[in-house]
């Protein structure tokens, strides 16, 4: 594989580019062809571990033109790597069937895995809403004394706290839980939910297994060639 020397170019009104900050949890700018690519980016980026999200990370030797991916989400940890491709499921015809299965089939024994991710996942929900309302919390400023009390009354806690209880037990402002949520100090499980109902706990230190905690993120699988896994 070679590293993509493409641009991502604004060529039209149709055709918008989004630098993607992700509320400051990311790095750097994350570039985005289109809205769907952007919410993946902001779901990503709220993955407890922060991994690294490189967008058009490489051409691929698979077809006439080559394959570049729209996405690596590599986790430093584990050193797992997840090759993702954002589509829109009405698209994903025999072309791309065929395409993914070859992708996915080239990708394995060189230790990337495949997921095709559309929009059943990332708007699942709304989840892209509360995404959105989190991006913002993660702007606000948290005190190290909060963020100590915080962490230590629920660290007493294994199983969790329903948000507002932990609120009212912290004497914190649910915004103020919600910003940690956003920066992956406390965890409201993969789907996200930052209603006061929410059960909220500290992050799963022990996950060991980055690929089962990516699919279970955002409720997907990995592209199986033998099973034709198109969503």
């Amino acid at each position: 594989m070679e590293r993509s020397d493409r641009k991502v170019i604004t060529r039209s009104p149709s055709h918008m580019v989004h630098a993607v900050r992700a509320g400051g949890l990311l790095d750097s700018y994350v570039e985005a062809e289109s809205r769907l690519e952007a919410h993946f980016i902001r779901r990503a980026a709220l993955i407890p571990s922060h991994p690294k999200i490189i967008h058009q990370p490489f051409r691929a030797p698979i077809s006439p033109k080559g394959y570049t991916p729209d996405f690596l989400v590599f986790f430093p940890g584990s050193g797992f790597k997840a090759v993702v491709e954002v589509k829109i499921a009405e698209r994903i015809d025999s072309h791309y069937q065929e395409l993914f299965d070859s992708a996915a089939a080239f990708f394995a024994p060189r230790g990337f895995v495949l997921f095709v991710i559309t929009e059943f996942e990332l708007k699942h929900r709304d989840i892209h809403q509360r995404i959105k309302l989190l991006m913002r919390f993660a702007k606000d400023r948290v005190s190290d004394e909060v963020h100590a009390r915080v962490t230590s009354i629920l660290g007493n806690y294994p199983k969790g706290l329903p948000l507002g209880s932990l609120s009212r037990k912290t004497d914190v402002p649910a915004r103020t839980i919600q910003a940690l949520i956003a920066r992956g100090v406390l965890s409201s499980g993969p789907r996200l939910q930052i209603d006061p109902s929410a059960v909220v706990c500290l992050p799963n230190t022990t996950e060991s297994d980055d690929e089962v905690f990516f699919c279970r993120w955002f409720d997907t699988q990995a592209w199986d060639p033998n099973a034709r896994a198109c969503p």
